[in-house]
């Protein structure tokens, strides 16, 4: 469940570290005698797809972070005008 949030701010935010996505959760993984079948597409695979495409388009700028209250965090990415988008991004996550 957290690992959406988990993985908007590795992939989006701009210090949060060296970015990296775990191969199980792209792929998924076959182990019926410990796990089971683990699905990627119906837990996080999609997802990190496009989160993956966002940070290639849309991540190329500084970063304004509000973080004021408990209940949500958000950032904000201006754009960078030598990239051949030049759009910005907003995230906004709630704890609801």
């Amino acid at each position: 469940f957290y690992s959406y949030y988990i993985y908007i701010l590795i992939l989006l935010k701009k210090n949060a570290g060296l970015p990296y996505v775990f191969y199980v959760d792209l792929y998924g993984l076959l182990n019926k005698e410990f796990l089971g079948y683990y699905s990627p597409l119906r837990y996080s695979g999609n997802i990190i797809l496009k989160l993956i495409l966002i940070r290639r388009m849309y991540t190329y700028s500084e970063e304004i972070s509000y973080i004021n209250n408990p209940s949500y965090i958000g950032f904000i990415r201006s754009g960078a005008l030598s990239q051949s988008t030049s759009a910005g991004l907003v995230v906004i996550i709630n704890n609801s």
